[in-house]
């Protein structure tokens, strides 16, 4: 995927809320849900996130707009249809080092299908994610109760 910063250390998790019917949707890759690369499949989670280590790490940030506009450059997407969703914040421990998820909306009407699609990406429903790893479902999960509360 040429174009996109390599982001060490920081995945990103899409989302669109569909602003009359509230029906959230997220996005899936070919790879899994994380933008815009895996995470290994040895990667596993550890219990301990309160560490000082995950502190230190929730310190160190990219700044959103870099993030939103690499977002819309890899989807094609006009500026302003993408933004990081500031509130949700997760450094995630896991037995290979910290993780960093960020969460990311696509501001428009309806899901940018056609996009997304072309990227080799899909919207689907927390619902059909039993399939994905335990660490992909955990995240949906916590982004889904950050969004609707």
């Amino acid at each position: 995927m040429s174009g996109i910063p390599r982001f060490d250390g920081l995945r990103l998790v899409f989302y669109h809320k569909q602003s009359t019917s509230g029906r959230l949707r997220f996005l899936r890759f070919a790879h899994g849900i994380f933008g815009f690369e895996p995470v290994d499949a040895w990667f596993e989670l550890e219990d301990d996130a309160s560490s000082e280590a995950c502190a230190r790490e929730a310190r160190t940030d990219w700044h959103p707009a870099l993030l939103a506009r690499a977002a819309e450059g890899h989807f094609s997407l006009p500026a302003g249809e993408v933004e990081v969703d500031t509130e949700f914040d997760c450094v995630y421990p896991t037995s290979q080092g910290l993780l960093r998820i960020r969460a990311l909306a696509f501001t428009c009407i309806d899901p940018p299908f056609a996009p997304v699609e072309a990227c080799g990406a899909r919207f689907f429903a927390i619902t059909e994610s039993l399939d994905l790893p335990l660490i992909e479902r955990d995240i949906l999960r916590r982004v889904y109760e950050h969004v609707l509360g």
